[in-house]
């Protein structure tokens, strides 16, 4: 079953033009690559995801058991370049033929292209236009995604500390402090200059560990310190 096969799209007339010594296992491999999103010819690829396999079919243009790349290449000629997936538009034959069969196709080839044979297509692959080129845009300005305005979240984090159990405060001799709502806001809190807490606080380091302010009191320390009853910058917190 050797022969010249085509792979043609349903919907723009398309078609992809190839030949094998075996058309059956061809179309297979041909089917089962497209599949699989690992086709070699991106063209044909891109338009295989882009309108469906049903809207493609596989079709015989011919039987033949000798010079199959010529035949191939009369029917690639016969069409326009512009409606063809093939992205090389000579018939130079792959790895399903001999070494001997390559070479020869190869010698023929050169012949073609020294006696001025091929000279339309090569003016056709000057001139054609590459399928997958990009816009040039004078702007991109309409490609810029704006940036979404992060929405308000104060009442969720107000109902979400409201819903914690509050935290009182003493000092190292176990002196009523104060309570607040929640250990996030005592952090918060611990950045002002005035807070109550700061004149009770033992410091281990005065200056402070990595810009951050000595008197800072993160909240994952203070519920440490809560759970597990142990002082935090000379300070006991507690969940009530």
């Amino acid at each position: 079953m050797k022969g010249v096969y085509e792979i043609k799209n349903k919907i723009n007339g398309k078609k992809y033009i190839g030949s094998s010594i075996d058309l059956e296992k061809r179309i297979y491999h041909h089917k089962n690559v497209l599949k699989n999103n690992k086709h070699k010819n991106s063209h044909l690829q891109y338009a295989w995801n882009k309108y469906g396999e049903e809207n493609f079919e596989f079709n015989v243009l011919e039987h033949c058991n000798d010079n199959i790349l010529e035949l191939e290449q009369t029917y690639i000629d016969k069409e326009d370049f512009e409606n063809l997936y093939n992205i090389n538009l000579l018939a130079t034959g792959g790895c399903q033929f001999s070494q001997e069969a390559i070479n020869k196709r190869r010698l023929t080839m050169k012949r073609k292209y020294d006696n001025g044979e091929l000279d339309h297509v090569k003016e056709t692959l000057r001139n054609r236009t590459p399928w997958n080129k990009g816009i040039k845009y004078f702007s991109t300005d309409h490609l810029k995604v704006p940036k979404r305005k992060k929405p308000d979240r104060t009442n969720q984090i107000n109902a979400q500390r409201n819903n914690n159990p509050n935290i009182q405060v003493f000092d190292i001799n176990m002196n009523y402090l104060g309570e607040w709502r929640s250990a996030k806001d005592i952090e918060e809190l611990s950045l002002q200059d005035e807070f109550i807490l700061k004149q009770h606080m033992i410091l281990r380091n005065p200056n402070g560990r990595q810009s951050y302010s000595p008197y800072l009191l993160q909240s994952v320390n203070i519920n440490k310190s809560s759970n597990f009853n142990k002082p935090y910058k000379g300070l006991f917190f507690k969940k009530v």
